[in-house]
């Protein structure tokens, strides 16, 4: 019995110090070392480094192609006459020389050239008595100059008359496009009032809307972009002049760009421009994405040794793509790109 005592408590004594080793190790493994203890999570993010790149902030610009007022011409009669027909309606596109509306003199217009007629010849006929009665003794040479006078002020008005009345057919100056017709076959047209309007066929300028505040940024004898539908650069234009007079509708000043020659380009047609207001080639450029906002202070991320460091920005040109740094970074800098609005100033990262 006592054998068996002494190895039953053998085994009890054996079966303790297990318990005891097991708890020892549990214990430890709950404390960790301390490399475990002071890890702490970092960031999933993107970097990019920055270099020396130029970059240009630009405006998107929306006008249209612009014949100008001046250009534009409106037909009218130069007496008072009957419109008959006319030719070519609104939005005919027509050759010089084409005919655009025939009148006809209206009464009123038909008898005052009648008139005017026969007073030139009953002028002509005094003056051929006045020189007869001269050479009778009968007319000083006062007389005879009067009556040539009157003859040579009828003569002019009839002339004028029957001058007037030859435009009566309205026909295109230059290649155009009717864009008005002021009145109906059967309207009494006065003198001088437009029974139609002619525009060039090819405008000559552009005109685009900016914002007044733009506007300043922006200097005659730059050079405007005209697009196409795809944003890509069909062609480049001197800026003419810059307008900061604010339209009352739109509420925007205007920029004017002369057409080239070679462009054949409605007047009226929608025309989508591209300017340059800012530009930089000597500075550190990052993404646009690593920029961020804080209260409108733009800064960004840059990582040194796995740690994510804030630093406020000063930037210059940005572009879709790139911005400018005045300062703030340089060249070489590693800034997050993607994952920065996670981030905050010391935090750990690692890259994707």
């Amino acid at each position: 019995m006592t054998g068996q005592k002494s190895v039953y408590s053998k085994k009890r004594g054996a079966a303790a110090a297990l318990m005891m080793i097991f708890a020892g190790l549990a214990g430890c493994s709950s404390q960790g070392s301390p490399d475990q203890q002071s890890s702490a999570p970092a960031a999933l993010v993107k970097t990019a480094q920055a270099v020396v790149a130029p970059v240009e902030t630009k405006l998107r610009l929306y006008g249209a192609a612009d014949g100008g007022t001046a250009a534009n011409r409106d037909l009218a009669p130069l007496a008072e006459s009957v419109l008959i027909r006319i030719d070519t309606p609104v939005g005919t596109r027509v050759r010089r020389g084409a005919v655009i509306a025939r009148l006809r003199p209206s009464p009123a217009s038909s008898l005052d050239l009648l008139r005017a007629r026969t007073d030139a010849s009953a002028a002509q006929n005094q003056l051929a008595r006045m020189q007869r009665l001269r050479r009778d003794g009968l007319a000083s040479n006062a007389d005879v100059e009067s009556a040539r006078l009157a003859y040579d002020s009828a003569q002019a008005t009839a002339s004028s008359l029957n001058m007037r009345h030859g435009t009566l057919v309205l026909t295109a100056p230059f290649e155009g496009i009717v864009s008005i017709i002021s009145a109906s076959p059967g309207d009494i047209i006065a003198a001088g009032a437009t029974v139609a309007t002619l525009v060039p066929a090819s405008a000559t300028r552009a005109k685009f809307g900016i914002d007044p505040e733009e506007a300043r940024l922006v200097r005659a004898g730059g050079t405007l972009s005209v697009l196409d539908a795809n944003g890509n650069v069909k062609f480049a234009v001197p800026i003419q002049a810059v307008d900061p007079g604010v339209d009352p509708t739109t509420r925007l000043a205007a920029i004017y760009a002369m057409l080239p020659g070679g462009v054949s380009i409605g007047s009226g047609e929608a025309l989508i421009g591209e300017v340059t207001i800012q530009s930089a080639t000597a500075l550190p450029a990052i993404p646009y994405s690593a920029v961020l906002s804080d209260a409108g202070q733009p800064y960004t991320f840059v990582v040194n040794k796995g740690v994510a460091k804030r630093v406020n920005l000063v930037l210059g040109a940005t572009s879709k793509e790139f911005a400018a740094v005045i300062s703030g970074i340089k060249a070489g800098d590693s800034v997050v790109t993607d994952g920065g609005t996670a981030l905050d100033d010391g935090m750990k990262v690692r890259l994707k």
